[in-house]
């Protein structure tokens, strides 16, 4: 009996998205649902995320590893902008 993965979608834009475990940090990290393949080139244009969650710079090839691009929408709020609260407590911090 095959079970199928229970399918995520992005709380801001509603696209399907997986989840793969960052390796130093230990969070999840969301990523397009479409792996590919990859080689790494320090001077690629990509990041991609391992399936071992590494970020990796490399640029996109038929074949090589196996990996995924981060999954950002324009919807999904930047933790850059903080609240006057926010703010009033960092510069005492």
């Amino acid at each position: 009996m095959m079970r199928t993965k229970k399918k995520t979608y992005c709380a801001f834009c509603g696209k399907e998205i997986r989840w793969i475990r960052d390796k130093s940090s230990g969070k999840s990290v969301p990523v397009e649902p479409r792996c590919m393949c990859f080689i790494p080139d320090p001077n690629g244009q990509q990041i991609f995320i391992g399936l071992d969650g590494g970020a990796r710079r490399g640029r996109e090839v038929q074949d090589g590893l196996i990996g995924y691009h981060r999954h950002n929408c324009a919807m999904m709020p930047c933790h850059t902008i903080l609240s006057d609260k926010e703010a009033r407590n960092r510069c005492w911090a």
